[in-house]
């Protein structure tokens, strides 16, 4: 590098302030990817997961210092296509090709959990529940409001927009409301309650 006139600076060690960009990089992808690990209670081993996918997602998304537009428009030229983005962590049953079932009788998709995108390939990458091992396919049916790995089934409030249907329907896809714990209707009374 020296030869083509390229000087080399380094930061000071334990002051990240000098090199603000990039910490505050590193900062919005550890973020992203905690969040994604958190909500789908992924295993502490599968951080690596998250990461990449966090950084696959970054690049998709539109940014202030890019006047609004993706990091993926300004490389390929093209606007970025989404639809094929699922939630982390969530479940889905995946087609077992002939090779990976142990017999003819045995079933013909397993229930996996969906860990990122495989770069190369037009591809899903998941993580077999069974022997905790990567399973690259291109089809599975998803289910985003399923995560496999949370131990306790929490019920989640999630609001569907779906414009076909809201116009035949505009009630249905209202903005559903957490109930408050003085809703009754939520908690039956018990047999140790005291009738007032």
């Amino acid at each position: 590098m020296k030869e083509k006139g390229i000087v080399v600076h380094r930061s000071a060690s334990y002051t990240l302030q000098q090199n603000g960009r990039t910490e505050w990089f590193n900062k919005t992808i550890m973020d992203k990817a905690e969040a994604m690990c958190h909500e789908s209670c992924a295993l502490d081993l599968w951080w690596e997961y998250s990461v990449i996918y966090a950084v696959h997602i970054y690049n998709q998304t539109s940014l202030c210092h890019l006047n609004w537009q993706t990091p993926y428009k300004l490389v390929k030229g093209e606007k970025p296509d989404i639809s094929y983005l699922r939630v982390f962590g969530c479940s889905a049953y995946v087609y077992l090709p002939n090779t990976v079932q142990k017999n003819s009788l045995s079933p013909k998709s397993e229930l996996m959990v969906f860990i990122g995108i495989t770069e190369g390939i037009k591809g899903y990458k998941f993580m077999r529940q069974a022997n905790n091992t990567e399973f690259t396919v291109t089809m599975a049916l998803f289910d985003e409001t399923m995560f496999p790995k949370c131990l306790k089934a929490e019920q989640r409030v999630y609001t569907c927009i779906n414009e076909n249907h809201a116009q035949d329907n505009p009630e249905k896809d209202k903005i559903q409301q957490i109930p408050s714990e003085d809703d009754n209707s939520l908690y039956p009374p018990s047999k140790n309650d005291k009738k007032r």
